[in-house]
């Protein structure tokens, strides 16, 4: 299947740093996200697999996290913008 998102380009930047940060393509980061989405939804879900032990699942949690948290910023591009406590502002 293939998805097509509109992106800004500064949405674009971020996005290309994020995957620079984890030494993949853009599209393989997006990929890589989108199937731990679906991976995470269905180890959790009633009836759609098994569940996680709660520890498991927030060590998984606290990996994808990391990964947000702990990329380099292009200039102009503000550290903190990357930082989970501002995605939801």
């Amino acid at each position: 299947m293939t998805i097509t998102v509109a992106l800004t380009p500064e949405e674009e930047a971020k996005l290309i740093v994020l995957a620079q940060g984890r030494g993949v393509s853009p599209d393989a980061f997006v990929k890589g996200v989108v199937k731990d989405i679906i991976e995470m939804d269905l180890l959790v879900s009633t009836g759609k697999g098994r569940e996680l032990p709660s520890e498991d699942r927030e060590k998984r949690l606290d990996e994808l996290f990391h990964a947000f948290d702990s990329v380099s910023t292009p200039p102009g591009i503000p550290e903190e913008t990357f930082h989970r406590e501002n995605w939801y502002r």
